[in-house]
C-alpha cells in the first residue's frame, strides 16, 4: 500500500511538472496574479475580517483549557467532532510553532494559492482549458472573507477539488481515487457544513450524469457513505435537543443578496467592476471557436451542478436559529456555485484567443492592488490596538466595548470582534465571541453579564463593570477616547489610549478569581 501511495504521489508530481513545462504562459500569469493577491496576507498583520479575531480567540481558549488560569475556570471542552473542526485544529497545530496570527496567515495564504489552482483542475477534468482558473482570482477576497467566515472560505478550494476528483473517478475508477474522495468529503463536512451542502447538491448531478446502470451507481457512491453517517449522527443529536427553525426570504430579496454577497468587499465599486469584467469575459469565451467537442454529458453535468447549487440558494432559509445559528445561510452557497459556472465555456484559450483573458487579468490586477491599499489602511488603524492590549496582563477578565463597528472602508462590520485580539494574543476571559455548537469549546456555566455588543452605551458599572478587571474599548474613527467610561461611578480609570482604542482599569471592587 505504501508503495502504491508513493507511486501515486510521484505521478501527481510528474503531472504538475508537465503542466509547468507545457503551459508556461499559464504559470507566469498565475504567479503574477498570486503576487498581487497574496500581498495582503503576507505583508499585513490585521485584515478586515469581522469574525477573524474571534476565531483566533477560540483556539487560544482551546489550547489553555488544561491550565490553572481564568480560561480553565470559565470554559470547558465540548467533546466530539463538531463541524468547523478542520480550521480550528489546523490553526491550533500550526499555533504550536508559530503565533496564532502567523498560523492564520499561513492558512489564508494556502487558500489564496489553492483556489485558482483548484478551479484550473476542475476545468481540465471537465474538458475545459486550465487557463479559466485565472478567472477565480477576483473571487478570493469575497464577502464571506471580509465577514471573517474563515471556515467557509477555507472549504471552497476543497469543494472545487472534490467535484473535480469525482469527475476523474467516474471517468477512470480506481480504489485510490475512491479513498481520496471519501477522505475529501469527510474533510469538507468538518470544514464547513454549508459548503458540504453545496457538494451534496452538485455532486449527485455530476454523478448521475456520468453513471447509469443501477448496480454501478450503488458501487460508485460508496465513497460518500462515511461522511453521510457522520453528518446524520451529528444532526440528529442537535435537532433532538433544540428542534429546527428557519426564516425564508422572497425571490427578489434573495437576488439582492446574491449580487451583494458574491463579491462586495470594499465600499465603492472597484470589486464589483472586476466581477462585471469577469462575466463579460465568460460571455466572450462562449463565442470563441471551440477546438474540440466532448460528449454532451461531460459538457452539461458541470452546468447542471451549478444550477442545482444556485437553486439551493433560493430554497435554503435566510438563516436558521435552531439547532445552530447561521446568519444568511443561503447566500454563503453563492461562491461555490459561481466557481462551477466559471468553466462553462469550452473555448481553448491558446494563441490569439488568449487575448480574451487579458483585459480581465489587467482589471483583476488593478482590483487586487486597490484591495491591498484599503487593507493596508485598516491594518495601520488597528495596529494602535496592539499598543493598548500590551498594557493589559494575561489571565484577566476583560470586557470589550465597541462603540463603532465600521472601519469606513469595507462592507460589513470589520470592527465588531476586533477587541477579541486581546484574547487571541493573551490567555484571558471575554464574554463575547463565537462559542457555539460548532466550536470545540463551551462556557462552563454561563457568560458573565455584559452590554450587548451593538449597544455598549448601555454599560453600567454596577450591572456589568464590577465583574471585570479591565475594559477594552473601540470608539468612532477620529474620536479621542475619554478619560473614563460613562456610567462608571468613578471606578474606572484610563490606562492607555492609542488611535481609536483605549484600555481602562477597574479600580473598584475587583472580581474574585
Amino acid at each position: 500500500m505504501l508503495e502504491r501511495a508513493r507511486r501515486l504521489v510521484a505521478m501527481r508530481l510528474s503531472a504538475a511538472t508537465k503542466v509547468v513545462l507545457d503551459d508556461k504562459v499559464f504559470v507566469l500569469l498565475y504567479l503574477a496574479l498570486c503576487a498581487v493577491y497574496l500581498a495582503p496576507v503576507v505583508l499585513l498583520r490585521h485584515l478586515p475580517m469581522q469574525d477573524g479575531p474571534a476565531h483566533l480567540a477560540l483556539v487560544q481558549i482551546w489550547r489553555h483549557l488544561d491550565g490553572d488560569g481564568v480560561i480553565a475556570r470559565e470554559y470547558v471542552a465540548r467533546g466530539g467532532l463538531p463541524p468547523y473542526v478542520t480550521y480550528y485544529s489546523l490553526l491550533r497545530l500550526l499555533g504550536g510553532v508559530l503565533s496564532l496570527e502567523a498560523a492564520n496567515r499561513v492558512i489564508l495564504g494556502a487558500y489564496v494559492i489553492s483556489l485558482p489552482l483548484a478551479v484550473s483542475y476542475l476545468a481540465t477534468r471537465f474538458g475545459r482549458d486550465r487557463r479559466y482558473g485565472l478567472l477565480a482570482f477576483p473571487l478570493i477576497y469575497n464577502t464571506p472573507f471580509v465577514y471573517g467566515f474563515t471556515s467557509n472560505v477555507v472549504a471552497l478550494p476543497i469543494f472545487v477539488v472534490t467535484i473535480a476528483l469525482l469527475k476523474e473517478y467516474l471517468d477512470r475508477p480506481k480504489w485510490t481515487k475512491e479513498l481520496a474522495l471519501a477522505l475529501l468529503v469527510i474533510l469538507l463536512y468538518f470544514s464547513h457544513v454549508l459548503v458540504a451542502a453545496a457538494f451534496a447538491v452538485g455532486g449527485p448531478i455530476v454523478f448521475f450524469s456520468q453513471v447509469h446502470p443501477p448496480l454501478r451507481i450503488l458501487r460508485r457512491c460508496l465513497f460518500a457513505l462515511p461522511a453521510m453517517i457522520i453528518a446524520l449522527l451529528w444532526s440528529r443529536g442537535q435537532t433532538e435537543s433544540s428542534g429546527f427553525d428557519g426564516q425564508y426570504l422572497s425571490v427578489s430579496e434573495n437576488i439582492t443578496w446574491l449580487f451583494s454577497w458574491t463579491n462586495d468587499v470594499q465600499l465603492g465599486s472597484v470589486d464589483e467592476v472586476a466581477l462585471l469584467v469577469l462575466g463579460a469575459t465568460l460571455l466572450l469565451c462562449t463565442t470563441a471557436r471551440v477546438q474540440s467537442l466532448a460528449l454532451p454529458r461531460a459538457q452539461w453535468s458541470v452546468a447542471l451542478a451549478a444550477l442545482g447549487v444556485l437553486a439551493l440558494f433560493f430554497a435554503a432559509p435566510a438563516h436558521t436559529t435552531k439547532p445552530l445559528y447561521h446568519w444568511a445561510t443561503n447566500v454563503r452557497l453563492v461562491v461555490p456555485a459561481l466557481l462551477l459556472l466559471l468553466v462553462v465555456p469550452r473555448a481553448e484559450l491558446r494563441g490569439r484567443q488568449l487575448g480574451l483573458l487579458l483585459p480581465a487579468l489587467a482589471m483583476f490586477t488593478y482590483s487586487g492592488t486597490s484591495l491591498f491599499q484599503s487593507f493596508s489602511k485598516f491594518d495601520a488603524e488597528v495596529r494602535h490596538l496592539d499598543a493598548v492590549v500590551s498594557v493589559i496582563p494575561e489571565n484577566r477578565r476583560v470586557l470589550p466595548l465597541i462603540f463603532d463597528q465600521s472601519d469606513g472602508l469595507h462592507q460589513g462590520y470589520p470592527m465588531r470582534n476586533i477587541l477579541l485580539t486581546y484574547q487571541a494574543q493573551k490567555p484571558g476571559y471575554m464574554p463575547e465571541g463565537l462559542v457555539s455548537d460548532n466550536t470545540p469549546i463551551a462556557f462552563r456555566t454561563q457568560r458573565t453579564p455584559g452590554p450587548f455588543y451593538k449597544t455598549p452605551s448601555d454599560f453600567r458599572y454596577s450591572a456589568h463593570g464590577r465583574y471585570y478587571h479591565y475594559y477594552l474599548a473601540g470608539f468612532s474613527k477620529g474620536q479621542e477616547p475619554p478619560e473614563t467610561l460613562a456610567h462608571s461611578d468613578g471606578k474606572v480609570r484610563l490606562l492607555k489610549r492609542s488611535g481609536r482604542f483605549a484600555a481602562y482599569e477597574n479600580v473598584g471592587t475587583l472580581p474574585a478569581n
